[in-house]
């Protein structure tokens, strides 16, 4: 099996690959899986693996190979769900950039089931039973098809979220989900039924919350999600869309949207946000408008700083 450069061994311990790889494109990934096809066609799915390596008196291990268009994509579905052991393979201490990189895991493993991003590769390799001769087989194979990747960084989304030491703020690298469609985004925190943002292949966005403790430890919490659009007009129709309907008994107040910040109490907690430029800085649910001010004047610092504006 070749593709990219990933070629994937006939034996494996006492494993054997079946001699045909089941290709699947978005015409058919339905076929192939029933209710999550949307969250990989969300992340500019290519084409999708399959092979499954067999052995006597053993359990079945499978392969799902999915090609995307890039490294940020890869990175959006590991970061879907950051639960399991971090795995690294090889030496990567030696390059500070492979270093920084390794903020973020290239591998999670649990329960029989390694996930893995590689370059522009997503992988799942899971054992329909876990025992230790599986999970060994397991990693090899994730090894292998790491082999010849670069350790891409993080999306360069992910820097505006960072937290200055001396902030009272924190974040948590667990919580930062980069996405692209309005489908991923209500997988993780629910919006409306429509894709009110306009959400599609061309934005990039990261959803994440922040946390500090307050007085007589009160822990206040704030989930922001910012998006960068090609342009600034794309930006003020998400803002648009965000007011008339996420706000929608707050649409007289707010139309039409500037680049002042609103915020308005829902029964959720505050809500609200402002554009910046190409960006569209939004704060979904806040215990207090001025901690969701707070956390949103970190964020236009972070654009400000890095010159993303």
């Amino acid at each position: 099996m070749r593709r990219s450069g990933i070629k994937l061994p006939e034996h494996i311990g006492v494993w054997t690959r079946d001699d045909s790889v089941r290709r699947i494109d978005a015409g058919s990934i339905f076929d192939y899986m029933n209710g999550a096809g949307e969250l990989y066609l969300g992340y500019r799915f290519e084409h999708l693996e399959v092979v499954e390596y067999r052995a006597e008196n053993e359990y079945d291990i499978l392969v799902e190979i999915y090609h995307l268009n890039s490294p940020d994509d890869a990175f959006g579905l590991l970061s879907l769900d950051w639960s399991g052991e971090s795995i690294f393979w090889g030496d990567i201490h030696e390059n500070r950039e492979e270093a920084a990189a390794r903020a973020y895991p290239i591998a999670l493993y649990g329960a029989g089931l390694l996930r893995l991003r590689a370059g522009s590769v997503y992988a799942r390799i899971m054992a329909y039973r876990e025992t230790p001769a599986a999970k060994q087989v397991i990693f090899a194979l994730g090894e292998i098809i790491s082999a010849g990747h670069p350790l891409a960084p993080a999306p360069e989304i992910i820097h505006l979220i960072s937290i200055p030491d001396a902030s009272s703020w924190q974040g948590w690298w667990q919580a930062h989900h980069f996405l692209r469609s309005h489908l991923v985004l209500n997988s993780l925190y629910y919006l409306s039924h429509v894709n009110i943002l306009s959400l599609d292949h061309d934005v990039e966005a990261v959803l994440t919350r922040f946390s500090r403790t307050g007085e007589g430890e009160h822990k206040e919490e704030v989930t922001a999600f910012i998006i960068a659009y090609p342009s600034a007009e794309k930006a003020g129709e998400g803002l648009l869309g965000f007011y008339r309907h996420y706000l929608l008994d707050h649409e007289s107040e707010t139309l039409p949207p500037s680049e002042v910040d609103t915020f308005y109490q829902l029964e959720e907690g505050w809500a609200g946000g402002g554009r910046r430029g190409r960006f569209l800085l939004l704060i979904l649910n806040a215990n207090s408008r001025l901690g969701a001010k707070e956390v949103l004047d970190l964020i236009d610092g972070n654009i400000t700083q890095g010159g993303m504006q």
